[in-house]
């Protein structure tokens, strides 16, 4: 149930999305990292 927290969490800080190739990453208004996401093959 932690790591579920940190995520959502980390969801609702997120201000930024961007996109490279399999990868997602959603970041905060002033541009920290908050999720990094890779697509599974």
């Amino acid at each position: 149930m932690e790591q579920e927290a940190a995520f959502l969490q980390a969801l609702e800080w997120a201000a930024v999305s961007r996109r490279e190739g399999d990868r997602l990453e959603l970041c905060t208004g002033d541009g920290a990292l908050a999720v990094s996401l890779v697509r599974a093959r």
